[in-house]
């Protein structure tokens, strides 16, 4: 899988973003990538909310993934990359 590892990302978050394609009738990523999203919630917990405080430490926009900690960043990088 291709990744592309973004810097602090408004001071709060580490970004990866899976540089992929995608279907062409899933413009958002909604039914991209489910075997990472399993595993994300297997190993860190519920994705956190956009709006709301974060509790597990990571979340999903479109096929980038945004992590709390750069700790669980890198756990996302050697398990994908």
């Amino acid at each position: 899988m291709n990744l592309e590892i973004g810097d602090h990302w408004d001071e709060f978050y580490y970004t990866v973003e899976i540089m992929e394609d995608h279907l062409p009738d899933d413009p958002w990523y909604h039914r991209s990538f489910p075997n990472v999203d399993t595993w994300c919630a297997e190993t860190f917990g519920d994705q956190d909310r956009w709006g709301d405080e974060p509790v597990t430490g990571w979340k999903r926009m479109r096929n980038t993934y945004f992590f709390t900690e750069k700790s669980k960043m890198d756990w996302f990088v050697v398990k994908w990359s």
